[in-house]
């Protein structure tokens, strides 16, 4: 399989929003799990864009990496402006010398299996939806960096990550699972994740902030994964600490709820969707 890194919207400045719903260590992972022997990850900066779409195909998907057969979804595009896509290679595969096969859209009806629609449900708190067409529960994952402690002080203490890249879920609490390895199946602890700006602390930034049920240790500088199960509140200014902790408490045992029986991960019947135009 043939990837980009940095994300080539990143590169570019086409978003100015956080976007990404993937790390690249996760990417790694997943591939891996579907079964790819190789991951080719071409390093994309200014210098790659320039190169023309026919250029690229040429001399470097064929030339250098000896592709025979080419697998693209319908609407990919690559090159200088994005001027190539499927119909393109279309032309090029009888006189460049290679297979090709153009995958279909995929979706459940009325809705096309896209990145957007996930984002659109993160934002909408609705982490169901998102691991429904993802196929997976959506995680965030990253090193364990040093937080202000209060959540300690409070009597939950937490594991702090940065949300880097990744595209902002919306502001609240969810019911959480956490692994304390990137394994491809790690073994999971129940936990309660908040993500906001801890709006009664008169904080700016948003953060994501993690308590692990009945655990008590130190994951300073580990890296974690921390994968959202359910949405449990919207996030909330309290007027004084002791009703932010009477809601905390409120909070973990909600969580406690969900996770006894979560809600279950049936990825939706894929099919050729109906709408037309969908685009990821």
């Amino acid at each position: 399989m043939l990837t980009f890194e940095p994300h080539p919207r990143s590169v570019l400045g086409a978003t100015t929003e956080p976007f990404r719903l993937t790390s690249f260590r996760g990417k790694v992972r997943e591939i891996g799990a579907l079964g790819a022997d190789v991951l080719v990850a071409l390093r994309f900066n200014t210098e790659l864009a320039r190169v023309s779409a026919e250029n690229f195909l040429r001399d470097i998907v064929v030339g250098r990496l000896r592709a025979s057969h080419l697998v693209v979804g319908y609407d990919f595009v690559f090159g200088h402006k994005r001027s190539g896509n499927a119909a393109l290679l279309r032309q090029l595969a009888a006189t460049v010398g290679f297979g090709l096969t153009v995958v279909d859209p995929v979706g459940n009806g009325g809705e096309v299996f896209a990145s957007g629609r996930v984002r659109a449900a993160l934002r909408d708190g609705d982490v169901l939806l998102a691991a429904r067409v993802l196929g997976r529960r959506w995680e965030i994952e990253g090193r364990v960096r040093a937080g202000e402690r209060r959540g300690r002080a409070l009597g939950f203490p937490t594991i702090n990550l940065d949300l880097a890249d990744y595209v902002r879920p919306r502001l609240g609490i969810y019911a959480a699972r956490v692994a304390l390895t990137d394994d491809a199946e790690p073994p999971w602890r129940d936990a309660v994740t908040y993500i906001g700006s801890r709006p009664t602390f008169g904080g700016e930034n948003v953060v994501p902030e993690t308590h692990i049920l009945d655990f008590d240790g130190d994951l300073y500088a580990r890296r974690v994964r921390v994968a959202l199960i359910d949405f449990i509140r919207a996030d909330h200014r309290f007027e004084n600490v002791a009703a932010l902790r009477e809601q905390m408490e409120s909070d973990r045992a909600a969580a406690r709820r969900i996770l006894a029986d979560p809600p279950t991960l049936q990825p939706e019947a894929a099919h050729p969707p109906a709408r037309r135009g969908a685009r990821t």
